[in-house]
């Protein structure tokens, strides 16, 4: 739902329905690409003191309830909800 409102549709010609509804293009500059690789903080109260500061993961997608990130953790095989994330969209 989120990507749909931005994307261009046939009902309204030559604009997407965000732009339609608010006149004004809706910034595109925070989208990332799917399926990167991504490193998700682990929050301080969440760890010990000699425990890995970030767990690498695969992003997956934008949540719907928050401003967060969907990420699946490999080693895991969860999926957790992190705000906050580090993208490393040029490697594989």
């Amino acid at each position: 739902m989120f990507l749909q409102n931005r994307l261009p549709t046939k009902v309204v010609t030559n604009k997407a329905p965000f732009e339609a509804w608010y006149g004004y293009k809706p910034l595109m500059n925070y989208l990332k690409t799917f399926c990167c690789l991504c490193f998700s903080y682990v929050l301080q109260f969440k760890r010990d003191k000699l425990e890995k500061k970030a767990i690498a993961g695969i992003f997956i997608g934008y949540n719907t309830i928050s401003k967060a990130y969907n990420v699946f953790q490999p080693k895991t095989e969860t999926i957790t909800i992190n705000k906050y994330v580090h993208f490393m969209e040029n490697e594989e």
